[in-house]
């Protein structure tokens, strides 16, 4: 049996309606067809159906075998959370002796029954009909029916070698690369590589340049270049398949790359979906999935290199070029700057300019300081004085950095560490085009250590403590230790970042760098109450999110209580639009709005998304809202009655 169901989960259905529906669960085998792996495991899901509304919830696919409790109960909460209303059943049945031997003791503690059933009959028909729409109705038509087999397993020979050495680690989807040999009139000349997180892996193939020209300079976004024309070379979940590729896959014992997905080439035509790529094409994609996966970093940094790889066509010389790497008139022209050059570093920028030629120079007081520099000033812009140290020429190649994009801002990063290796932007250049969580908090830790080093230590930063952001020297140790900290609380080490946040606002508490938000988001979805309420003391005295995160920690510490009441009045009159979201009376937006007014809908939405995860952590708070809230309003209708 797997790892017991986190306390979270728990919570979470513990903070429903209890109700009197028997339910069912099981683990149904959803892509069936496919073995994945020379052991026999076959991908799965937990599905569970309410017998009375006759709705339905899965949980995430997981490799069959022994039963996984936390999916099994994540379909659990999925289904409850879609009844109407929201409420967990009175009794589960399950068919697995083992499944039921886990789960029964966790539905305990939520005061639901468990039941060993033989057969759990009231999923036949939802796990067929949920089988048929994942698996038997595919967005493609067959790609593979004029492909050799020879082709299928060199292609993911190919991809094996691209999951392996990672690609988009070191090229992101705007470093667009120039497939200069080999050329045909139907062989598409231009590509990106995907990857990261949650995105799928490949290449993305374009034929036009004026297309990838338009991207680059910012007059096409990436969506709008995604929905034209274009081939797609990627790997894919079985399930991508047509059904006819699928039993042929099987059939011929095709391999899946990493064991689980099929490397698939296909063209992407808009509207009118996918169609097969030609046998020509399909070698073309192939030794150029090769060479992109066997390119090194100093391939890379050169910006034209080439590659032999083998293909079941033969041998194939590939030479690519990032052109965004080569000089201007070679390739693609540099980005206009207006478009990507970002204030604060302009600002930053002029401000040291403006220290360097003040340096040496000997004024009476700070009137004369000033009129020398107005003077300088009238005189045109303010000259950038040629960089004297290390320190100055790694700055300077910082400040380029941060005009580009991609491999040529990590490039300018690199360069940067040559020549002084305590520069801390530069880690954080890395840290920042790093898709890798490990390999991001890796670079991240370096960005701090480095900016402790060139601060002196820590000692010599406490000495300055105060308005660290008006020391340009400290900037870096800024960005730095708050990009660190950060990326601690997102990778789960929620002590060690809340650590460092908490450090940086003693510091500087007026907190230039934003590290308040981040820091009480995750504190109240944690649980962690008492930090919490402290951080609101330090960082959040005004509205709104002081009153709305007090509120929360009140009710955690009272529940139905005067203090909480109390508390949700103040709440209220920071800004009364928020109740509707973290109560959802009306449903969060995907992202927050640009621009707000204190106590503004817009300012409301921005709140509730920072807090909400806050919220559904804490039982029964998202409830007791609900409550309050139409309490509220039945004694308003009530006084206006009177009236």
């Amino acid at each position: 049996m797997s790892a017991p169901v986190p306390q979270q989960m728990i919570d979470r259905l513990l903070c429903l309606e209890a109700g009197d529906d028997v339910w069912q669960l099981r683990a149904a085998r959803l892509s069936d067809w496919l073995e994945l792996n020379e052991e026999g495991r076959i991908v799965d899901a937990y599905v569970a159906v309410s017998v009375e509304q006759r709705r339905v919830g899965v949980g995430e696919g997981v490799e069959w075998g022994a039963p996984r409790l936390e999916p099994a109960f994540t379909a659990l909460l999925t289904l409850a959370r879609d009844t109407r209303p929201s409420r967990r059943p009175a009794r589960v049945e399950v068919d697995d002796p083992e499944l039921f031997a886990g789960l029964a003791p966790v539905l305990e503690t939520c005061g639901i029954g468990c039941t060993l059933v033989e057969h759990t009959d009231q999923l036949d028909v939802p796990i067929d009909e949920l089988r048929h729409e994942l698996m038997g109705v595919s967005p493609r038509p067959p790609l593979f029916t004029h492909v050799s087999s020879e082709r299928l397993r060199s292609l993911s020979a190919s991809f094996a070698r691209f999951a392996e050495t990672r690609p988009w680690l070191r090229l992101g989807s705007i470093d667009f690369i120039q497939v200069e040999a080999p050329v045909g009139d139907d062989l598409p000349a231009w590509c990106s590589v995907q990857g990261g997180v949650g995105v799928h892996k490949g290449l993305i193939f374009h034929s036009d340049e004026d297309e990838i020209l338009a991207a680059y300079d910012g007059s096409l976004t990436e969506d709008e270049i995604a929905e034209r024309e274009c081939w797609v070379v990627g790997l894919e979940t079985p399930d991508a398949l047509a059904i006819e590729d699928r039993r042929r896959w099987k059939r011929e014992g095709l391999p899946l790359v990493q064991g689980v997905e099929i490397a698939i080439p296909s063209h992407y035509l808009g509207e009118k979906g996918f169609a097969p790529v030609t046998p020509e094409q399909f070698d073309f994609f192939d030794a150029v999935v090769r060479a992109v996966a066997e390119s090194t970093d100093e391939d890379l940094d050169e910006g034209r290199w080439e590659r032999t790889v083998t293909t079941s066509a033969g041998e194939v010389r590939v030479r690519l070029a990032l052109p965004q790497l080569l000089p201007p008139n070679e390739g693609i022209p540099a980005r206009d700057e207006s478009l990507d050059d970002r204030e604060d570093w302009q600002q930053e920028r002029t401000l040291r300019d403006m220290a360097r030629v003040m340096e040496g120079q000997s004024f009476d007081g700070p009137a004369q300081a000033q009129a020398f520099l107005r003077s300088r000033l009238r005189a045109g812009a303010l000259p950038h004085p040629e960089p004297a140290t290390a320190r100055e020429r790694a700055e300077d190649l910082i400040h380029e950095a941060n005009k580009c994009d991609g491999r040529r801002r990590v490039q300018l990063a690199r360069r940067a560490l040559r020549e002084w290796p305590d520069c801390a932007d530069a880690f954080v250049i890395q840290a920042e085009e790093m898709p890798d969580r490990d390999l991001a908090l890796a670079f991240w830790g370096e960005a701090y250590a480095a900016a402790v080093r060139a601060a002196g230590g820590e000692d010599a930063v406490r000495e300055s403590a105060g308005h660290l952001w008006n020391q340009l020297d400290l900037r870096p140790y800024l960005r730095a230790r708050s990009g660190y900290g950060e990326m601690l609380l997102i990778s789960g080490r929620v002590d060690e970042g809340a650590r460092h946040l908490f450090e940086l606002l003693s510091l500087d508490p007026s907190d230039p760098m934003g590290v308040g938000y981040p820091l009480l988001r995750e504190l109240l979805a944690e649980r962690r109450h008492d930090a919490a309420a402290e951080l609101v003391k330090i960082r959040f005295t005004t509205p709104p999110f002081g009153p709305w995160a007090t509120l929360l920690i009140e009710f955690s510490r009272h529940g139905d209580a005067p203090e909480t009441h109390e508390a949700f009045a103040l709440a209220q009159r920071a800004n009364p639009h928020v109740a509707k979201y973290l109560s959802g009376s009306s449903p969060l937006p995907d992202s927050e709005p640009e621009e707000s007014r204190p106590g503004s809908d817009e300012e409301a939405r921005i709140v509730a998304i920072d807090l909400m995860p806050g919220w559904e952590a804490q039982p029964g708070a998202i409830e007791w809202l609900q409550g309050v809230r139409k309490q509220a309003r039945r004694e308003g209708k009530a006084k206006r009655r009177k009236r």
